[in-house]
């Protein structure tokens, strides 16, 4: 049975025969025990009261608690989530990056490789026509030199059947042409040795130039 304030108020003793207590200093004492326990009860009251608000802020506290984990459980799995879609996008460019890379290398190791082909076809090409050019040129000027000879050939002939008729009309002139023939003669002779010469120096000139435009 539970003691109140009250119980100790109204408490009453019976009365002892020999040595008692005052009743005064007892009634004294009960009031104060009653005053101090209705103290005692109104803390234990407040203090339950706390205790409770306590306990319902700890139970808020508590939930709170689980939503922020379940909140922070979520945010981890969304982040692992959205790292791991990361990871596989970026995965997927560099893939994609090094795959074009080695389409763009291919393509331009092919591109050189074909204007290397034909940088070495064009050479192969322009050595064949040079060498063409260089074939015409010595057979031309053998041609120059084959007909310069000739005419050179027949300039001497020239000259030399000149010198001997002109050895052998000398004493013909002296003794029986007249001097007019002589002279027309001699004007004739002249004029073929004038010829000659100057027919030597023509193929002469004409070879040093052909062959000076073929160097």
């Amino acid at each position: 049975m539970a003691l109140t304030p009250l119980d100790i108020h109204h408490k009453e003793f019976r009365s002892a025969r020999m040595r008692g207590y005052n009743e005064e200093d007892v009634d004294s004492f009960l009031d104060q025990v009653a005053d101090e326990f209705e103290k005692s009860s109104q803390e234990n009251a407040e203090l339950k009261l706390q205790v409770e608000q306590m306990r319902k802020r700890l139970s808020e506290f508590e939930e709170m608690q689980t939503s922020l984990q379940s909140a922070l459980l979520a945010a981890t799995k969304s982040a692992e989530a959205v790292k791991e879609q990361a990871r596989q996008e970026s995965e997927a460019i560099l893939l994609k990056a090094q795959e074009e890379s080695d389409s763009l290398i291919k393509g331009s190791q092919e591109q050189a490789r074909q204007l290397m082909l034909r940088a070495q076809n064009e050479r192969q090409k322009l050595e064949r026509d040079f060498a063409k050019l260089k074939d015409l040129k010595k057979r031309y000027l053998v041609s120059i030199r084959e007909v310069a000879e000739g005419h050179l050939k027949q300039v001497e002939e020239l000259e030399t059947r000149e010198e001997i008729e002109a050895e052998l009309d000398i004493p013909l002139v002296a003794q029986e042409a007249p001097v007019a023939v002589t002279g027309g003669g001699a004007a004739t002779g002249a004029s073929w040795a004038t010829s000659g010469i100057s027919s030597s120096a023509s193929i002469s000139s004409l070879v040093s130039s052909s062959s000076t435009c073929f160097r």
